[in-house]
């Protein structure tokens, strides 16, 4: 009788941790859908080739680096990828890694301030809070402004 009681709460505690966990997947697929359709929209708008990769992990790092190339230059898109590729490879050296890893995280939250700024008059705003929720609130803020003109271009 103990045996089974003891069993009913260990299937109890499982069924918790699983559903737990659906839950954080479903709303991560969510988050991955509304920050690919964002990204591929803002690609499409600045008739970058490929718009298609927003779609792919890491490839998204390419069309994130393109939508920046006012601030990096015309390899933009190759720099952010390399760069997210060598964090990537570099990750499991102890120390090194772990501090080419967080300053990749900062170099990710720079990349994000200057899309925000690129499409929206609060960047500053949306930098705070992508950085202050590690970033979860990103994919909203791109989908948000996904169909925003180029700020930048509007000023000038």
């Amino acid at each position: 009788m103990i045996e089974e009681a003891v069993m009913t709460n260990d299937m109890e505690i499982f069924a918790f941790i699983m559903s737990f966990f659906l839950i954080f997947l479903i709303i991560g697929i969510i988050l991955y859908v509304l920050f690919a359709i964002g990204l591929m929209k803002m690609a499409n708008r600045e008739n970058i080739e490929n718009a298609w990769l927003a779609w792919v992990p890491i490839a998204q790092t390419y069309i994130m680096g393109r939508l920046i190339s006012h601030k990096l230059g015309e390899n933009s898109g190759w720099i952010v990828l390399g760069v997210t590729l060598i964090s990537m490879f570099t990750s499991w050296i102890p120390v090194l890694g772990q501090l080419i890893s967080f300053g990749v995280l900062i170099f990710s939250f720079v990349i994000l301030h200057w899309i925000y700024e690129k499409y929206s008059n609060k960047a500053v705003l949306m930098t705070i809070f992508t950085v202050i929720t590690a970033g979860s609130l990103s994919p909203i803020f791109i989908f948000a402004i996904r169909n925003n003109d180029n700020f930048k271009e509007a000023i000038a």
